[in-house]
């Protein structure tokens, strides 16, 4: 990552902060957590709905990727998310459909003001799956390698990430979207960081990816 890069990172993780220090400085009145997040029109059947869709720039998951997600827990602080992503022929040997599945946990949500609020970690796992031919994408290794000489599958990657978050709250009661969230991540490969483990001169910009992305939140 370049220093440019770094120094507007810093820049945004400054200016979360300072949100939420000056929340509390002019003691804005927050809501309960589950105030904010909780689903109470969601019963019954009406659970297996999406909460949310997402759409994301980068982050292993195609050149740009989409999707739908629910959040649950006691306070809907955990998130499952499944996007379709699309890894486009420049960037790889054809075209690729890659297909995510994510597990994210938000542990604080901080209001702001009545239409902003910040989470200042988000925090997870994805696995991820790309269309290919079997000679080359495989789930496990064909018998022409022999027995155990890659050791891994070529179609499935797994990956962690760090990120952070800015909601705005709809004002209007028959707003389509209630929350719109922005946010970015950085994610590690598994095997990436494997490699960092057996090779020093690999250095730490070359093992993570920076992606970005919209969340718009359905009924609250």
């Amino acid at each position: 990552m370049s220093r440019s890069f770094i120094n507007a990172l810093v820049c945004a993780v400054a200016l979360l902060a300072s949100c939420a220090v000056s929340a509390q400085a002019q003691e804005v009145a927050v809501k309960p957590w589950k105030a904010q997040r909780l689903h109470a029109d969601y019963e019954g059947w009406k659970r297996a709905l999406p909460t949310h869709l997402k759409v994301q720039y980068a982050g292993g998951m195609g050149i740009a990727s989409a999707g739908f997600g629910w959040d649950f827990g006691r306070s809907n602080q955990f998130e499952t998310d499944f996007h379709v992503g699309f890894l486009p022929r420049r960037y790889s040997d054809r075209n690729h459909a890659v297909f995510t599945l994510k597990q994210s946990w938000m542990p604080w949500n901080i209001r702001c003001t009545d239409w902003l609020g910040i989470e200042p970690l988000s925090c997870g796992l994805y696995l991820t799956t790309i269309t290919g031919p079997r000679a080359i994408y495989w789930r496990s290794e064909p018998s022409k390698y022999g027995d155990a000489y890659y050791r891994f599958a070529t179609r499935v990657r797994a990956y962690l990430y760090l990120g952070q978050r800015a909601t705005w709250y709809a004002q209007r009661p028959d707003a389509t979207f209630k929350q719109v969230s922005l946010y970015y991540e950085l994610s590690v490969k598994e095997l990436d960081a494997i490699a960092k483990f057996t090779n020093r001169d690999l250095k730490m910009r070359d093992i993570f990816y920076f992606s970005f992305g919209v969340r718009l939140g359905f009924e609250l």
